[in-house]
This record gives structure tokens, sequence and C-alpha cells, in this order.
């Protein structure tokens, strides 16, 4: 699995890029603070991609369209360190919708479920 983050704070990307590659089964981790750079990770594989609602200078909502643009079924999880209820109603307009609108900790705890689902599905 391959996991491509995006936040415009240098501890948040180093502290979720240290916690994602130390999980097992090893999981790929593409941290940037970058628009330009986190889309041109942006195909068609199996990545799951995490969004931080609040970078600086573009919205969560417009860089999701622009990732959509590009990969129609991203599995996309939004982070917000506040107001995820109304987060939510921000999404709505949009029909293929993140799996998750979380803060960091509920990001790395999908990561996890994710894993252990496809290692079970891997034996």
């Amino acid at each position: 699995m391959k996991v491509i983050y995006i936040d415009d704070n240098k501890n948040n990307l180093a502290l979720m890029g240290s916690v994602v590659r130390a999980m097992k089964p090893p999981v790929e981790f593409l941290g940037t603070d970058s628009v330009d750079s986190f889309l041109s990770y942006a195909d068609d594989s199996d990545s799951l991609y995490i969004i931080d609602f609040t970078l600086d200078g573009i919205l969560g909502d417009v860089l999701y369209e622009k990732l959509l643009d590009i990969h129609k079924c991203a599995r996309v999880i939004i982070t917000s360190a506040g107001y995820i209820s109304d987060l939510k109603d921000i999404f709505l307009r949009f029909d293929h919708k993140p799996i998750a609108i979380t803060d960091r900790f509920g990001a790395i705890d999908i990561i996890r479920k994710e894993l252990v689902e496809s290692d079970v599905q891997h034996k």
C-alpha cells in the first residue's frame, strides 16, 4: 500500500511519515507540502490519499476536486484539527465521497485497519 499525504505543517508531515513507515507490513509513504507534488503522485493505483483540509493557499475540497479529475475513484481521507462536522457538509456536493473526515490520529487508525484487511485478503 502507498500513502500519499499533503500537509503544510512540517511537524505533521514528519510525524505521519514516521508512524506510517513503521507499520507492518511496510507501507510506502510520500509526504509533501506542495500541491503540484501531491498531484504529480496521483495515479490510478490503489494509493490512499490524505489531504489536510487547511492547507496554505488552497482548501481541501478544491484539492480533492483536482485529485478526482486525475483519479475518479481515489480513496481519500480528509484531516482537520477541528470543525469535522462542518467539513462533512462541504463534501456532500461530490458524487465520490472521502472515505473519512477525521483528525490525523483517526487517519492512522484507518491506515492500520486497511493494512489488516489487506493482509487477511492476501492469506
